[in-house]
């Protein structure tokens, strides 16, 4: 017994089974067992030990079946052990096997980072790698740093690079079976810079039409390279800022009309108007042609 094996088995795995042979006779059984393979037919996936016995009357043997896929990725597996024996009732035996090979899973990396990413040499860069495998078991797990020191067989651990450089340390995890998975993460070892730059602000003026530049310096003090972007700031909305009146009136497309720079424009308030009343704050073309005198005064009292 028993008299056929049904097994659904994992790629690459090895597995054993029993074949137990019972003598319910009165003389002692001897028997030998032989192994063929029908699928695939040149794999020697399957075996028997011991190979041959002699069992007493009344007393069973037990015979291992070995089933070894180590070599086998996936399929349906047929084979058959062939028992002959003294029995002069059934002096030849077959045992059918038949197994259905289910293919492996590698595992997952579910970690694999480096703090920090980037350093002088004098850096202790810490890694932290981590795998699961859904079909077994994590059998082993190791940084290579890139730098062709050896690997470590540890998921978290720390490393100190000799040179500066740019690096990619490889975090790899192997299943019971075999299988691989890897990640990787990139280390930037180098000096660090000091930026600075001058000026601190940057105050550009320019009319309508024109156009304007300035330039800013930076310097880096550090004795490492420092890399850098230039980011335009959207949103921020230029600051208006009065002319003076010589120069406002010099400008082609201020419009004012009759009595705007007149003094005592209104002698009942002007006393009270500020002295920038007329300065041109921000000129525009007209719209329609201008029918009325018009301006910009400020009410004594209303704030």
């Amino acid at each position: 017994t028993p008299t056929q094996f049904n097994e659904v088995v994992r790629a690459h795995r090895i597995r054993t089974d029993v074949l137990r042979i019972a003598n319910t006779g009165g003389a002692p059984l001897t028997f030998s067992a032989t192994t063929t393979t029908v699928q695939p037919p040149a794999a020697k996936w399957l075996s028997v030990n011991p190979a041959s016995g002699t069992v007493a009357p009344g007393t069973s043997m037990d015979v291992q079946v070995k089933i070894d896929l180590t070599q086998i990725v996936d399929g349906m597996l047929q084979g058959a052990i062939t028992l002959a024996s003294n029995d002069v009732y059934k002096p030849s035996v077959s045992v059918p096997v038949y197994v259905e090979v289910v293919p492996n899973q590698p595992p997952q990396i579910t970690a694999c980072g480096v703090n920090p990413g980037r350093g002088p040499v004098t850096t202790s860069f810490q890694f932290a790698g981590a795998a699961y495998d859904s079909d077994g078991t994590i059998a082993d797990m190791y940084w290579d740093f890139g730098d062709r020191t050896p690997v470590v067989h540890q998921a978290i651990t720390s490393h100190t690079y000799a040179a500066d450089g740019t690096y990619t340390a490889k975090f790899t995890a192997v299943d019971n079976d075999g299988y691989k998975a890897a990640g990787t993460v990139a280390v930037y070892v180098q000096q660090p810079p000091s930026a600075s730059w001058a000026p601190n602000q940057l105050t550009l003026m320019a009319a309508r039409g024109q156009s304007t530049s300035g330039s800013v310096i930076l310097s880096n003090g550090g004795p490492g390279a420092l890399i850098f972007g230039v980011d335009e700031v959207m949103g921020i909305q230029p600051r208006l800022e009065r002319l003076e009146a010589d120069v406002a009136a010099s400008d082609p497309e201020a419009m004012t009309t009759e009595g705007l720079y007149a003094e005592n424009v209104n002698s009942a308030r002007s006393q009270f108007l500020p002295d920038s009343v007329g300065a041109v704050v921000k000129s525009w073309i007209s719209p329609l042609p201008i029918a009325v005198t018009w301006g910009i005064g400020a009410i004594h009292g209303a704030g």
